[in-house]
């Protein structure tokens, strides 16, 4: 018998995390589908439907849609919801153009923010692209949006702490030199888990060429 070497996890620490509460999620779906609570998740099902995968979308049954906003929740640390929420009514997006600064010792990254967001807003991205890359289709969450300053919420810790996990992977879209990249991200709001993503704010800026790069780089 050949002897078995170890097992490497190829993941980020979030994608990690986020597989294993699926299982959680499967733990405290058990509901009776004559409940109160089982009915009440049936019944809004209908408003809802499975985040698009190559221009495909599909309606969600009772326990997709559990695990559906208590994802959503999750990735935000929030505790999950029993009961089923209410449909929410979203403000304006605030989120606007993401800049890009050299600044001692690295770089900052900040979002510029219109007033004070009424809601959570999640914050995605993905590593560093080459200068000429015109769209973006592979993101990955953040965390949530960062109260903002002046106009600006900063989120260079956000982005480097991710930035550093995904460098540990093998794969060489990963590994695109930090200085003279482009870098996407996209923001969207969220109440109760349910997602603002028809309204999501998406921007890129390229980062400065000169300077020495940011910790962890």
């Amino acid at each position: 018998m050949r002897e078995q070497g170890p097992v490497t996890n190829h993941r980020t620490l979030a994608q990690q995390r986020a597989r294993a509460s699926l299982g959680e999620f499967a733990r405290l779906w058990k509901p009776d589908p004559r409940s109160r609570s089982g009915v009440a998740w049936r019944a809004l099902a209908p408003e809802a439907r499975s985040r698009p995968w190559q221009g495909q979308s599909g309606p969600l049954d009772g326990p997709q849609l559990f695990k559906k906003l208590n994802t959503v929740l999750t990735c935000g640390r929030m505790p999950p919801l029993l009961d089923p929420p209410p449909l929410p009514q979203f403000t304006t997006n605030p989120v606007g153009e993401l800049y890009i600064e050299r600044r001692r010792g690295g770089y900052r990254f900040k979002l510029a923010v219109t007033g004070v967001p009424a809601e959570d807003i999640m914050v995605f991205a993905w590593a560093p692209c080459s200068a000429g890359t015109g769209y973006n289709a592979n993101y990955a969450f953040l965390g949530l949006l960062p109260p903002p300053r002046g106009g600006f919420s900063d989120i260079t810790e956000l982005y480097l702490k991710s930035s550093r996990e995904w460098r540990k992977l093998k794969d060489k879209r990963y590994q695109v030199p930090l200085p003279g990249s482009k870098i996407f991200v996209r923001a969207w709001q969220q109440v109760n888990g349910w997602e603002n993503q028809i309204f999501a704010r998406m921007s890129s800026a390229l980062v400065p060429a000169q300077g020495r790069p940011a910790a962890g780089w």
